[in-house]
C-alpha cells in the first residue's frame, strides 16, 4: 500500500468510525473513554506541560484537548488530523482550540512552526503496510517539530490477545527505533496490558 493509499485508508476508516460512534472514544479507535483517559494521563507525564505549546498529531475530535482542560492544564494547543470530518467536528466542539487538517509531514514541510511538546495517541493502531518504517518516519517528523520532546503510544506485542486489523509494536524494537532519533528515551509499559508509551527528549532530564 503506497503512502497516499495508506493516508486514504486512515481517512476512510476514521470517517466510518465517526459515523458509527459519534463523539465517543470508539470514534477514534479506543475501546472506552476510561482507557483513552488513562493513555492521555500517561502521555502528559512526559514533563511539566503547564503553559507550554503542544501539537497533538492525530487529534481526532479533540479529546486530548478536552482532557487537558478538565485536568486544569492550560496549554497553547494545536490539533492536527488528516481526516477532514474529524477536524470540522473538533473545531465546532472546541472553539477555543486550534485544529488543522493535514499530516505532521505537511507541517514539517511548511517550516513555519515548532512546539514545546508533540504528542500522538493511537495514530499507529491501524495495521497498514509500512509498519516500523512508517512509524519511524512519523516520529522523526514529530521530533523535528519539538523543542523539548515527543510522547506517543502504541499497541504492544506483549498483549494477551490481538485484534485483526490492528498494528502491535514490539516494545524492544520500538525503543531501538526511538534510540536512532535521540539517546534520551523512556518507555512506559506499566499502565495497560496491551499498550505502551515512549517519551523522546532533546536532552537529559
Amino acid at each position: 500500500m503506497t503512502s497516499p493509499d495508506r493516508r486514504q485508508h486512515v481517512i476512510d476508516t476514521f470517517s466510518k468510525h465517526l459515523r458509527e460512534h459519534g463523539d465517543g472514544a470508539q470514534a477514534v479507535g479506543w475501546g472506552s473513554d476510561a482507557s483513552q483517559a488513562k493513555r492521555f494521563s500517561v502521555l502528559a507525564q512526559i514533563g511539566d506541560i503547564q503553559g507550554v505549546s503542544i501539537l497533538d498529531v492525530g487529534c481526532g475530535l479533540g479529546h486530548f484537548f478536552r482532557w487537558l482542560k478538565a485536568n486544569e492544564l492550560s496549554v497553547d494547543y494545536t490539533g492536527l488530523d488528516i481526516t477532514p470530518e474529524m477536524v470540522t467536528r473538533a473545531r465546532a466542539e472546541h472553539p477555543d482550540g486550534v485544529f488543522e487538517n493535514g499530516s505532521v509531514e505537511d507541517v514539517v514541510s511548511s517550516g513555519v512552526a515548532r512546539f514545546d511538546y508533540v504528542f500522538a495517541s493511537g495514530i499507529f493502531y491501524l495495521d497498514v503496510d509500512g509498519g516500523y518504517e512508517a512509524m519511524a518516519a512519523t516520529l522523526r517528523a514529530m521530533f523535528a517539530l519539538s523543542n523539548n520532546g515527543v510522547a506517543f503510544n502504541t499497541l504492544s506485542t506483549w498483549a494477551d490477545q490481538r485484534d485483526a486489523g490492528e498494528f502491535y509494536a514490539d516494545p524492544a524494537e520500538t525503543l531501538s527505533l526511538c534510540r536512532e532519533i535521540t539517546r534520551w528515551v523512556r518507555l512506559r509499559h506499566d499502565y495497560h496490558p496491551a499498550d505502551f508509551t515512549c517519551y523522546l527528549y532533546r536532552q537529559a532530564l
